[in-house]
């Protein structure tokens, strides 16, 4: 659900990194926090901001460092170049 309540987005992302596998494996290790951030973010999102281009721009940004934030506290390391949008549906 998105801040407000009255809408609901389902979206599904993929991420890239210039690394290596090391970081592959830390988002397996810690997914139950990073699916927490990525709610988290999600939930303070404004439906019609997201509407736009810019808004899933921001959005994109936004998942991208809280997914480093959670590697970050929890390996020292983030490592996520990009959050990429593999399906996006608003209601």
């Amino acid at each position: 659900n998105l801040r407000g309540g009255q809408a609901f987005v389902q979206i599904g992302i993929g991420v890239s990194t210039y690394y290596d596998e090391d970081v592959i494996a830390n988002l397996d290790k810690h997914e139950m926090a990073i699916r927490s951030a990525i709610l988290m973010v999600l939930s303070e999102q404004d439906p019609i901001a997201i509407a736009t281009a810019e808004g899933k721009e921001a959005l994109r940004q936004q998942l991208k460092n809280a997914v480093n934030r959670v590697l970050t506290n929890k390996e020292g390391f983030g490592g996520i170049d990009e959050v990429h949008f593999t399906s996006f549906v608003t209601q």
